[in-house]
């Protein structure tokens, strides 16, 4: 049974205090963000378990927003879209993680948080303009607890510390954030901002290495039906940006797998817009211990879209974000990955992968905060890699940034190939007619 506490932190306001403003606005947390894809600092100071802080965005479809954020809600704000942004202060002042944050001053607007661990850092802005929230742990009411991100003065810099969730079990959780509205008595406005939040995981024991599948391995996984391949130029940390390859669907069905062993932790990384659906994730183990997980998840976000109307013209962050998390797996288990793209609303909505991540025996080590990849994920020789991607997929990858291909490369080559095919051909039937003599 979960023994949920909270942080004492000066950090977490007194919902009913007179002005409900803690002592102090700044970020004074050890648990800095991560920029996507970038290697994560190992708590090894326990002899029977390691440990790594998780960044998830506010941009990642592992946090769900309630309503949505569509069209005509107007119940979420982003930079581009914040009648407040004046107040908050200007982006050359402040330092949202990935440049992207979510903000709301409707009642009862709610995040929900899905992520795999025992411990939540919730970060966000606090100043006159924000006011109460409640925090709750799986759905139980008896976690329920009032905060509130009001401070008499606004913030500056970066994020604030606005509440800690510990003593979970090590497993899947989901969190929600529920904006409260006015309330009678204490002084305070009505908003919340989300910028990241930061999860803690037990990641096996020891120093675990760190494997990747990306680049020209993600073609050799196992497919279902056509897959795209991409090479796009996308942000891959703040004022960072590389080309790297991108495998992408358009259809509902169309699937990869990625088996893989000697591991505790896996991660999935891919980009997120507008043209983008639902997905899956499946983990399934022939392991009698271990037992299989299906999560699904919603990929779109409306922005990057200008063919149609949007609350977004624009995504504040094009690179790379968290599109599925698990940890605390079992090193002696085989494990089978399904990434599947399940859009039924038609269009040929995308769902894209630029990176698998695993943690465990395998791989090298990485320092904290590199961007450097990790060792191959590949082995064909022990069956872990198989099969290829079907580059003839009809869908360009919607999550390019700029500077995309979509498939042109790929697409010269076969053509380049199939012309020098025919005039070999061509040249040995008609050989005798043009006195080309043998060849």
């Amino acid at each position: 049974m979960d023994t949920t506490t909270r942080s004492t932190s000066t950090t977490t306001a007194d919902p009913n205090g007179a002005t409900s403003s803690p002592a102090t606005a700044t970020n004074t947390t050890a648990t800095p963000a991560l920029v996507p894809e970038a290697a994560p600092r190992f708590d090894t100071s326990s002899a029977n378990a390691t440990y790594a802080n998780i960044t998830i965005d506010s941009f990642s479809p592992l946090i769900v927003y309630d309503p949505p954020m569509a069209v005509g809600t107007g119940a979420w704000h982003t930079p581009i879209t914040d009648s407040r942004l004046s107040e908050i202060g200007p982006l050359s002042q402040r330092n949202w993680h990935l440049g992207t944050y979510m903000r709301s001053e409707m009642p009862n607007a709610t995040i929900w948080i899905w992520f795999e661990g025992s411990e939540l850092y919730l970060y966000g802005d606090r100043g006159p303009s924000y006011g109460a929230f409640s925090v709750q742990v799986d759905s139980d009411t008896a976690t329920q607890e009032l905060r509130s991100a009001y401070t008499p003065a606004q913030s500056m810099g970066g994020s604030s510390l606005l509440d800690v969730v510990r003593g979970l079990s090590e497993g899947r959780h989901e969190v929600g954030v529920t904006i409260e509205g006015p309330r009678t008595g204490p002084v305070e406005g009505t908003g919340f901002l989300l910028d990241y939040v930061v999860v803690r995981q037990r990641v096996g024991t020891g120093q675990p290495k760190i494997s990747d599948v990306r680049g020209a391995d993600l073609e050799k996984l196992s497919s279902w039906k056509a897959w795209t391949k991409d090479e796009v130029t996308v942000q891959q940390g703040q004022n960072v940006t590389q080309t790297k390859t991108i495998v992408s669907s358009s259809a509902k069905g169309e699937s990869l797998t990625y088996s893989f062993s000697n591991a505790t932790a896996v991660q999935v990384y891919g980009t997120r817009n507008a043209t983008h659906g639902t997905y899956s994730v499946s983990l399934t183990s022939s392991s009698p211990s271990v037992v299989g997980s299906t999560t699904f998840y919603n990929g779109s976000f409306p922005c990057d879209l200008p063919s149609r109307t949007n609350n977004l013209t624009s995504c504040e962050w094009r690179g790379s974000v968290l599109k599925h998390a698990a940890a605390n797996l079992d090193p002696a288990a085989n494990y089978t990955l399904k990434l599947e793209n399940t859009d039924v609303s038609g269009g040929g909505r995308i769902f894209d992968v630029d990176l698998i991540r695993t943690f465990g025996g395998n791989g090298v080590v990485l320092e904290p905060g590199s961007l450097a990849p990790g060792g191959s994920g590949l082995n064909v020789g022990s069956g872990s890699g198989g099969g290829t991607v079907d580059g003839g997929g009809s869908g360009s990858n919607g999550g390019a940034s700029g500077g995309g291909t979509q498939n042109g490369a790929l697409r010269a080559d076969a053509m380049g190939s199939s012309f020098a095919l025919v005039v070999l051909v061509w040249c040995l039937l008609f050989r005798d007619a043009f006195g080309l003599g043998s060849l």
